[in-house]
């Protein structure tokens, strides 16, 4: 499970997302489906994600007209995306398909050029050789393809790194921290031209700070759960108010930053 999945991560079900064609970006998310260019107008498009976790996306992918491709290497993690994903079915909203295939991001099960969309979200941190990710990536997704990637912010990372011992010692963990510009150069150096970046999650920032605050472990300790229970319940969620806060504050406290990539 990825750590910026904050939802499933604790647990909690999965509230019925708004429709795909919302204005909004629900919260969950870090990557927006729109700026790989996917709507309910791209009928039939492949989308890939690899380093899917427990689906979050999928639950945002399966509401267009297009085939997923949910790829993770944790076979715990692709049983919960089905049950999560097939939960949010059941309120027949879907309108996709969503396959879940095991799989690692450096030798991709997929013929060159035949995905027209893929996302790597808080996957890259934890691949040795993420050039060799990006590349193989770059081989499977086709010219003019859309490639979204997302990584821990700089600044929360370093600060978690020097406040939380487990952050680097767990197994699976987090092997670098990057800098935008130096993501931008390797994206560059295999193929892709990015034209977009996006700064998410500022209150997942907040939870992950207190928790290292607390000592860490699981469960964190007391402030964190309360922050965490504070920004998950419905009235915060669905508030305009508190959206804008969460962006405005996510320019100065990201947790998370998302790049677009053209293939070029």
């Amino acid at each position: 499970m990825k750590a910026d999945a904050p939802v499933a991560a604790a647990g909690v079900r999965l509230p019925l997302l708004q429709p795909a064609d919302d204005p909004r970006l629900d919260r969950v998310f870090t990557i927006d489906l729109r700026l790989l260019g996917l709507s309910p107008d791209t009928q039939g498009a492949r989308l890939l994600d690899v380093g899917c976790g427990a689906g979050r996306h999928e639950l945002a992918a399966a509401r267009l007209p297009i085939r997923t491709i949910a790829c993770d290497l944790g076979r715990r993690d692709l049983r919960d995306g089905r049950f999560f994903v097939g939960e949010d079915g059941k309120a027949g909203a879907h309108f996709g398909h969503v396959e879940w295939v095991q799989g690692t991001a450096l030798t991709l099960p997929f013929a060159p050029g035949s995905i027209d969309a893929a996302i790597c979200s808080e996957t890259l941190e934890h691949v040795v050789d993420d050039m060799g990710a990006l590349r193989e990536l770059r081989r499977v997704v086709r010219t003019g393809g859309a490639l979204a990637v997302s990584v821990p912010a700089r600044a929360v990372e370093l600060a978690l790194w020097q406040l939380s011992w487990e952050v680097t010692h767990t197994p699976g963990g987090h092997i670098r921290i990057y800098h935008a510009d130096e993501l931008l150069g390797k994206l560059r150096a295999t193929g892709w031209r990015p034209y977009a970046v996006r700064r998410r999650h500022a209150f997942e920032s907040v939870y992950w700070l207190l928790g290292a605050l607390g000592g860490g472990g699981d469960p964190p300790c007391a402030p964190a759960r309360a922050w965490r229970k504070a920004t998950n319940s419905p009235r915060v969620r669905t508030s305009r108010a508190w959206d804008s806060a969460e962006r405005a504050l996510s320019r100065l406290l990201p947790k998370s930053v998302a790049i677009y990539a053209r293939a070029v």
